[in-house]
């Protein structure tokens, strides 16, 4: 008998964090039945020792062990073996709120649709929010607001449940960073139900200093690429409201390369190019967020004001 759910967990050097994101799943509240996918991408710490021990008292959980090959192959390995009606994807340093399964799931059934999202928040809190409200989309106008980023609808994997079958054979794109950007959009495009918005918060995530948001690294710079990407694939679809919200994420993908670290010379010519080429259209798209829109307008003061302004304003709103 196949599994309500499967939840799909890569596990790399998160022995820190591991026992809490396990225990969180296994606390999950209702009738449902589900799986959870460990995939071990080598982790080198003592991840192991302690999944292990909770894989042993819960029957539930399955464990594969894979070569190492990043977050993208880990995922598409646990695709692979999924057996639950929907998907789930969990961050092995993040929680989740006791009633994420339960509320998601319920919606899904009630609305008869293939992909419910839930709202998210930074920390790992014991208080969450828990609302009957929901907001009923279409795929098209979620990927908008997920390109525009407007409206709390973040643009990643977890927080949020797909119907196995609706996104079967779409994996995500291996030995890349910010696989979510590219895959969001291909995903949606497969979904013919409504998508369902819930502002429960009820998926944590943390933000520590080991994150990859938070460590400069070149990998970083795979957000260019993937802004172009999902552009391409938008332009060649041809609907002109979503080209002009890929747009938009990627001039906001080339302002932040732009600004975020030291980059090399090179790296800052192609993001400024990109930025005279998209700012007019972020200055004159009628969904733009107001952060980019004042980078838009910041931009037309030259390269050197903008690096040094849009630097003091971050320092000072962190």
């Amino acid at each position: 008998m196949k599994p309500d759910i499967s939840y799909i967990i890569p596990v790399y050097n998160v022995a820190h964090y591991i026992g809490a994101c396990l225990d969180s799943i296994l606390a999950q509240r209702g009738d449902y039945t589900r799986e959870i996918i460990l995939v071990d991408d080598e982790s080198p710490d003592g991840s192991h020792e302690i999944y292990s021990k909770y894989a042993t008292d819960n029957p539930c959980i399955r464990v594969l062990k894979v070569p190492h090959g990043g977050l993208s192959r880990a995922r598409n390995h646990g695709i692979a073996r999924a057996r639950g009606e929907f998907i789930t994807f969990v961050d092995s340093d993040d929680m989740l709120a006791p009633d994420y399964e339960k509320t998601l799931l319920d919606i899904a059934h009630q609305q008869h649709c293939d992909a419910v999202i839930c709202s998210a928040t930074r920390g790992i809190i014991p208080q969450y929010t828990l609302t009957a409200k929901y907001l009923v989309y279409s795929p098209k106008t979620i990927l908008r607001h997920i390109l525009y980023q407007r409206h709390g609808i973040l643009n990643s994997a977890w927080g949020r449940i797909f119907r196995r079958e609706a996104i079967a054979g779409e994996l995500f794109m291996p030995d890349r960073y910010y696989e979510d950007l590219e895959w969001t959009p291909r995903v949606l495009d497969k979904i013919h139900t409504d998508v369902i918005y819930t502002p429960s918060r009820l998926y944590f995530y943390r933000d520590h200093r080991a994150s990859f948001l938070n460590t400069p690294s070149p990998r970083r710079l795979d957000i260019m690429y993937m802004a172009d990407k999902v552009l391409h694939r938008l332009e060649n679809l041809g609907d002109k409201s979503l080209i002009r919200a890929a747009h938009e994420r990627r001039f906001s993908a080339y302002f932040n390369t732009l600004i975020s670290h030291s980059q090399s010379d090179e790296i800052e010519h192609q993001c400024w190019q990109v930025i005279k080429q998209e700012r007019w259209r972020s200055l004159t798209a009628p969904h733009t967020r107001l952060k980019s829109r004042l980078g838009a307008l910041i931009s037309y003061s030259g390269k050197r004001f903008t690096i040094l302004i849009s630097k003091k304003i971050g320092a000072a709103s962190s």
